[in-house]
């Protein structure tokens, strides 16, 4: 039986404190809540001293009604296993039937949160094959489209979002006068995030279960983590603290420890450029909302200190994590967080023969660039997920830079090519939580050695088919007192999959000095054209490169 489900025009009350009667700003029609095994928990205001009733799909029981002090009440709904076609509805009454309002049209299935900077911003409307992207988008009409309004930061959590950038929507429905820059008549997918879209429409086509899926966006351009992240989560990390993702070392070891002390604040174009700002104004309002797992996209605005990233970013995962399970009083303590590395930015370095790379005082350390803040993000590890950072999956875009003046300027980190960003994080999402295929990294190093004659083999892992090395560069060398310089790859010999189910795979780089102790691959700014890295294996939608990295070497001359 198809429960046809009303959601009535919001009738409101305002009562003597002037708090309204109404659902709090995330919820509206159209909406999704998390399916199964998940309880979804709705919340709204009510005046203080009122009595409020909720009741689901039209049943005479009523839900149980938590109050606080401020006005806000909730409520539980029951379990409700996700479809496409089953629409449901919930009904909150003010002081005995004195006021109702009414969600309708609410679905249930896979929810996921979008946030981060402007990467996390910029819209499908701008992005690569934008005309044909959103004609394509309207038949996703069990994909549904919320956008948080940008805000100015607030001092201390807030109760509810300041403002809504789109309300719940169809991708195909009209976009909404208040979504910030979309153009007259547009679909609602138009203004959207393109990282964020194409990340869930791969993710709805590529999990066998089909069942509707929603996506919180809440982002803004030029923003620091630090902005996003609660006071718990800094008090962390903060000048006395030594950077707890150093403390024990990853598998080829981690860069020197480095405090983290706050940078100067910058010069504001958000209006929230303060620690905690936009966590307060829009995240903190959401605290309560059962979801699957987010998608994160930002770091370019902390690539001045990625030594700082390296303890703040997996603060601020743990923190989120903490804040919305204790809200949502669950156990969901670790729910899926997944990431994209910095992309490349500037005019292209390629790896010349003759090329030595800039010097750091250390060879190990970050440096002040977005090569040491992609190594930051990972935790240290070069790849996700790790002991630092569980239950995570990184997305590697960094092969799809932008070549050419899009109104950004050339060589912008605001690249147009959304579509592999969104289809690596589905990889991840599908692979790590929906039981998809496993492959959603790029080969990973797991051994490097040298022998006498000065050849170094590097091994590779984490794949099981298509590995691949399209061109000859993109490693360097370190030998001493000669510095980090360029090497090339010479053999390839993959070895077919063992007992594990993986394959591995090992160059060579042949005529390094006999004295090399570290080695490392794509430690630049903008390493490679668009999609063509050096190393790639196969995945679910796009070939999977290798991420940055660096590592020790076995055998090197002391």
């Amino acid at each position: 039986r198809m429960a046809v489900v009303t959601l009535l025009c919001a009738q409101l009350v305002l009562g003597a404190s002037g708090v309204e009667f109404r659902f709090a700003s995330l919820f509206g029609n159209d909406m999704v809540l998390q399916q199964a095994p998940a309880q979804a928990r709705v919340w709204g205001f009510a005046p203080p001293n009122s009595t409020v009733a909720v009741t689901f799909d039209g049943e005479p029981a009523k839900l149980p009604v938590e109050r606080d002090e401020t006005g806000r009440w909730s409520a539980l709904l029951p379990s409700v296993v996700g479809s496409l076609h089953q629409l449901h509805s919930v009904q909150a009454v003010l002081n005995n039937n004195a006021s109702s309002v009414e969600l309708t049209g609410v679905l249930f299935g896979e929810v996921w949160v979008c946030s981060g900077q402007s990467n996390m911003v910029r819209q499908v409307d701008w992005a690569n094959e934008s005309k044909a992207e959103m004609a394509a988008a309207a038949k996703y009409t069990s994909i549904r489209l919320f956008a948080v309004g940008r805000v100015d930061g607030a001092r201390a959590p807030l109760h509810d979002f300041l403002g809504v950038g789109q309300p719940w929507a169809k991708p195909g429905d009209p976009a909404a006068n208040t979504s910030g820059g979309s153009l007259a008549g547009e679909p609602a997918v138009g203004p959207f995030a393109a990282s964020c879209w194409y990340f869930g429409r791969d993710l709805f086509d590529g999990w066998k279960e089909k069942v509707p899926l929603g996506l919180v966006l809440s982002s803004w351009g030029g923003t620091r983590d630090e902005w996003w992240s609660s006071a718990n989560a800094l008090a962390k990390c903060d000048a006395n603290t030594t950077n707890p993702s150093t403390e024990s070392e990853g598998p080829r070891g981690t860069p020197p420890s480095v405090p983290y002390a706050a940078p100067p604040t910058p010069t504001c174009k958000t209006g929230s450029c303060y620690d905690s700002g936009l966590w307060n104004s829009m995240i903190a309002p959401m605290l309560g909302l059962e979801f699957q797992g987010v998608v994160w996209y930002q770091g370019e605005a902390n690539a001045k200190d990625p030594g700082g990233y390296n303890c703040t970013f997996p603060a601020m995962i743990d923190s989120w994590r903490f804040e919305f399970a204790r809200a949502s009083q669950s156990d969901r303590g670790s729910f899926p967080f997944g990431f994209v590395q910095l992309n490349s930015v500037g005019r292209p370095n390629a790896f010349t023969a003759a090329d030595v790379s800039p010097a750091y005082a250390h060879p190990l350390q970050l440096g002040d660039s977005f090569a040491g803040l992609r190594w930051a993000q990972s935790g240290g590890y070069g790849y996700a997920p790790n002991p630092r950072l569980v239950n995570t999956f990184m997305a590697v875009v960094l092969d799809t830079p932008q070549a050419s003046n899009t109104g950004m300027g050339p060589y912008s980190v605001h690249s147009i090519f959304k579509q592999p960003t969104g289809a690596r994080l589905a990889a991840g999402a599908l692979a790590t939580v929906y039981g998809g295929p496993p492959q959603h990294t790029g080969p990973i190093p797991t051994a490097a050695s040298i022998d006498a004659h000065g050849s170094v083999a590097v091994t590779f892992a984490g794949f099981s088919t298509g590995f691949e090395v399209r061109q000859r560069a993109g490693f360097e060398v370190y030998t001493g007192d000669l510095g980090w310089r360029n090497a090339t790859i010479g053999s390839t010999v993959v070895h077919p999959v063992g007992d594990a189910g993986d394959a591995t795979a090992t160059i060579t780089l042949a005529g390094v000095h006999p004295n090399t102790s570290m080695i490392r691959y794509l430690w630049r700014s903008n390493p490679c054209p668009l999609l063509n890295c050096s190393i790639y294996s196969d995945g679910s939608f796009y070939k999977l490169p290798a991420a940055p990295f660096w590592t020790t070497v076995a055998g090197a001359v002391q």
